[in-house]
């Protein structure tokens, strides 16, 4: 992935304590946000 290719979004604290808690501790936002993508887009 290069540098152009990331952004940036902005979330509540709340919202981001709340996807810290669905993932390991070493898992990044990223892994988080596209596992939680894939199970949407299953149904």
């Amino acid at each position: 992935m290069t540098k152009n290719s990331i952004t940036t979004i902005q979330i509540s604290k709340e919202t981001h304590d709340r996807l810290a808690n669905l993932g390991s501790k070493h898992d990044t936002f990223e892994f988080i946000v596209k596992r939680l993508l894939d199970e949407v887009e299953k149904k």
